[in-house]
């Protein structure tokens, strides 16, 4: 007869193998997917898709400037 505590050890080696394999596969799926999804991405940019910056006209400022104060705490 096997001893228990060997069989306990055995089987918990081979559950953190089986997790292990697991999670690496994930990881595997998940950054195969990400790179095809960024491909496609890349493929359909085009100029359309381009970031517009509006420079705002010549005018008064937002806010006025606040004169620093010659009181000191």
């Amino acid at each position: 007869m096997s001893d228990p505590q060997f069989d306990v050890e055995r089987a918990t080696a081979g559950l953190v193998l089986a997790l292990f394999l697991a999670a690496s596969l994930l990881v595997g799926a998940m950054y195969y997917f990400v790179l095809r999804d960024m491909e496609e991405r890349a493929g359909a940019s085009n100029a359309s898709q381009a970031v517009r910056v509006e420079h705002p006209s010549a005018g008064p400022p937002a806010s006025a400037s606040i004169p620093v104060s010659e009181h000191h705490a």
